[in-house]
Order: structure tokens, then sequence, then C-alpha cells
């Protein structure tokens, strides 16, 4: 079957994927055209993904004071191309990208300046995406003046205000944390507060009006203080999506619920991610333990928490199934997991951080979260710290993939191997010296029969080894012995891997494992690939 055979719109998602990866990963808005031009249909199908949204980036070279005018500043933008193909009524979103040496509004005013002139012609934009950043890291505004800066803040709401008046999503991003742009954002959020159906933010926002965000249907916080905590006052239960990352205190929750209620319900719910930072926190002295968590309509729960206790897993009240579980947590919070009303998972990504004398008793927990796993979507476990080996014995159903960053044994990989035959994602970070010997032997090819296969779906295998701790020979030595054994292996990928040693090997044996001309070896280190 030829591309142009699928589904129109399972077309749409592979454009929609490859136009991401050139708009927003690599930044090559430009290199996305080429999309138009492999056909009519394509052409009809990617222009309203290409020409959804418009981007424009000022940057500039200032090494001098904030006053002072820039040596050197570029305004790149898309947007005399989008009007030139007569698209503007396509235009949905606007990206703006300022970088800056301190003073960010000189970029804005910029922006405005340019969106004055186009503006009236996008009825239809919805969106406002803005990333401020500073070129050299230079955060110390205590040279500019407050009022001033309050006057330009509120200026540049303002205009913001007037030239986009149909805006409902709004995504502020940078990497920087100082109170220029903490400000801003805070005056886009309250400007457009009414109306916001989806708030992303880098920066915390100072809570508002009960009803200031009782649209608001998809919220997204960084936090970046210790100390102060912020959350917009929203109604929780027309959330249904919620992102809360850098998480600096359990109590957080607290600010999501209304009086001295024992229940927080996040009815509406569908999609749930939280990230708790690392460090200390006062775990006996919680106060939102006391209080339940309700999720009944959830759909996809991520819990990045390596802390022993986690309010969402030791309160949260779960439907009976969920689409996807991804945890990435301490065998304390594990257990809590367990714990949870959950009878089927149909993904589960599960990631286990903690000290080796930890890992074995919170296997038996793990072997119960497998159980619950349902259908053909990939079941991934990872494990962080200790030995795989005291996994041999739990019953893995249906897992597809599995990643240890401790050190393994050739005996444990092969272990594996035979016991998880659903295995297609092998991924392992480091082997242990004591079987160096053995290992070397291991592939056994010069005898004059082939190996028996493994029964295992195994497609893609991962080596990451420390060249100064561990001999090339050595994997060389597994990688054979897995490319011989396993007829389903399509790519290898070893970081540091002289791939000419493969070379021959495969030259040799190709006659003996004809699948060996599939397989893909690749170096991470020179980002060269050798295929057969």
């Amino acid at each position: 079957m030829e591309l142009n055979e699928l589904p129109e719109d399972i077309i749409i998602q592979i454009l929609k994927h490859v136009g991401f990866m050139y708009i927003h990963e690599l930044g090559l808005w430009d290199a996305s055209l080429v999309l138009l031009a492999v056909c009519r249909k394509w052409r009809c199908l990617a222009a309203p993904l290409i020409y959804s949204g418009v981007y424009i980036h000022y940057s500039e070279n200032n090494d001098t004071l904030a006053s002072s005018e820039p040596k050197s500043a570029v305004l790149r933008t898309s947007i005399d191309l989008v009007a030139a193909t007569n698209n503007t009524s396509l235009v949905k979103y606007i990206d703006v990208n300022i970088e800056c040496a301190i003073f960010p509004f000189r970029g804005l005013e910029k922006v405005i300046e340019t969106l004055k002139a186009v503006a009236p012609t996008w009825p239809s934009v919805n969106k406002l995406v803005i990333n401020l950043e500073y070129m050299y890291g230079i955060q110390d505004n205590t040279m500019l003046d407050a009022a001033a800066l309050e006057n330009a803040t509120l200026n540049i709401v303002a205009e913001l205000g007037v030239l986009l008046p149909s805006l409902h999503k709004l995504i502020m991003d940078d990497c920087a944390t100082c109170n220029i742009h903490n400000n801003l954002y805070e005056g886009l959020a309250n400007r457009y507060a009414g109306r916001l159906q989806l708030l992303e933010s880098s920066q915390e926002i100072q809570p508002l009006d009960v009803l200031a965000f009782s649209r608001l249907t998809s919220l997204a916080l960084t936090f970046t203080s210790f100390f102060k905590h912020y959350v917009p006052q929203v109604c929780v239960e027309s959330l249904r999506r919620l992102s809360l990352a850098e998480i600096p205190s359990f109590n957080v929750w607290l600010l999501f619920r209304r009086a001295n209620e024992p229940a927080i319900s996040f009815t509406e719910l569908k999609h749930l991610y939280i990230k708790y930072r690392f460090g200390n926190f006062d775990e006996m002295s919680v106060d939102v333990n006391q209080v339940r968590l309700r999720f009944p309509n959830i759909k996809c729960l991520t819990v990045k928490c390596l802390h022993q206790y986690c309010p969402v897993l030791a309160n949260g009240v779960f439907p009976a199934y969920l689409h996807k579980l991804d945890i990435e947590c301490s065998a304390a919070a594990c257990r809590l997991a367990d714990k949870l009303a959950i009878q089927c998972i149909q993904e589960l990504k599960l990631g286990l951080q903690c000290n080796a004398a930890d890992l074995p008793g919170a296997f038996p927990a793990v072997e119960r979260l497998l159980s619950k796993t349902v259908g053909r979507k990939n079941v991934m476990v990872s494990i962080v710290n200790g030995s795989i080996g005291c996994m041999l014995n739990t019953k893995w159903p249906r897992i597809t993939g599995l990643q240890t960053l401790a050190p393994t044994t050739v005996h444990e990989m092969l272990t594996i191997l035979n016991c998880v035959p659903s295995l297609t994602k092998l991924m392992l970070h480091s082997f242990t010296l004591h079987e160096l010997s053995s290992v070397m032997d291991i592939p056994e090819i010069e005898s004059d029969r082939p190996l028996a296969p493994l029964h295992t779906d195994l497609r893609l295998v991962m080596l990451s080894y420390r060249a100064s701790i561990t001999p090339a020979e050595y994997v060389i030595a597994i990688i054979k012995y897995l490319a011989v054994r396993t007829p389903s292996l399509e790519r290898v990928v070893a970081w540091q891997l002289p791939l000419n040693s493969l070379t021959e090997f495969v030259a040799e044996y190709k006659s003996v494992y004809p699948h060996l001309r599939n397989i893909e070896f690749v170096g991470q280190e020179t980002d060269r690939s050798l295929v057969f």
C-alpha cells in the first residue's frame, strides 16, 4: 500500500507529526513548506496545519545597559509568506519568541508594531504562545525603574488585548525566573481570564477572583518557589487537563479546595500530570492527608514522585479502568499505587527509583500492577536503581518494554528474554564484568549448526556502557549473540560502539543467519549506522 492510499485521517496525523517536528522542535518553519509541494492532495491536507500559525522571532545582541539601544536586532517572521499565499484566514495562533539581553519589552514593542498591520486580517486567532528569554542569563532588573516597568507591562497587555480580542488559549514559557516576566504573565492572564479555556505558564500566577477563570478547562503550571505557592482560582469541576510541575509542597492541593470541604472533586478531569520537586519535604506534617482527591472520569495519570508519600496515590479515588498509568516513583509510592482501586490498565509505564534494599519489597506491588494490564498497548517498565535480578521470578503479562539503568548480568538478560516473549524493546545501561571470560564464548558461531532462535518478539535493543570500564569486545559479543538468536531483531543501538567490528561478522554469517541483513547497527557516538 502506498502512502496516499491510507485514509485521510491517518495522513493528517502523519503530517501533523512531521509539521510539529519541523516547526516546534527544529524551528524550521520554512522547511515545513515542502509538505505542500508533494502533490495536490497533500497540499489540501497540509495547508490548514502549516498556515494555522505564524511565528515572530525577535533577537538582539546587547552586552551593555538595559536602557541602551541594542547593538544589533533581528526580527524574523512568517507573516509575509502567509499573506503572500492568501492563507491569512487559516491563521489560528501566533508564536512569539523574544531573546533580549536584559529588557524584554523592546522586543514586545517590535512585535506589537508588526501585529498592528496584520492582526485585523486574522479574525480567527484564538491562541498566543509567548516565550521570553535572556540571551546571557542576566536577570538583574534593579537598575530599572519599578513604575516604568509597571507602565510598560500595562501598555503591552492593553495593546495585545485590543489586537487579539478573541484569544482563549494562552501559553507563556521561558527559562528564566524574574519579576519582569512574572508581572507580564500575570497581566496577560488577568486580561484574558474571563474567556481563557487553556492556560499554560512557566511562572506561578497570583490568585484572582474565584470566577475569573470559570471557563478554564486546561491548566498547566510550573512552580518556581519553595515558599510562595499560587494557583489560579478555577472551577475544578470543569477542568479536563491538569499539569503541575516542580510541586514544592504536598499542601499545594489545598489551594484547589473550597472552604474546608473534606474532598476535592475533579469530576471532568481526563488527563493529570504531576511532578514533585526533589528535596526535603516535611512529610509528617502535611495537611492534605485528611482530604480526599476524587478523579471519577480520569483516563491518563502521570505521577513523578521520589518521596515516601504522594497525596494523589495515598488519597486519590480513581475509576476502575485507566487508559494509561505512567508513574516514576519510590518503592513506597509504588506500593501506594498498588492499593488504588484500579482493576484494568490499558497502557502502563513504570519507573522505580529507590535503594537496592527497597527494590525487592516493591516487586509484589509491581507484579500486581502488571497483572492489571489489558489489551496490546505498551507496557513499559524502567528500573533505575538496584539489580534487575530480583525481578526474575515476577510474572509479567504482556510487557513490551524494559529499561534498566542498573548493572545487568548476561544471565539476567537471557532469563528476561525467555520469560517475557512479548518483549519488543530492551534497553540496558551497563553490564557486570565478572562474566567477561564466559561471555566472549557465548555466540559459538564457529559451529556449523545455527543456534536455536529465542522465542521472543524483540525488535529493538539499546546498550549503553562506559568504554573506560567495559571492553568493546564484551559488548560486541553480546550483540552477536542477540543477533544470531533473535530473528525478529531490527535495530541495535550501542553508544561508543566501533561499528566496523561488526562488518566482517555480518558478511561472514548472513548466509547462515539470513535475518542479519535486516538489522541496523547504530553507533550513537559517531552518528553513523550500518545497514546490511
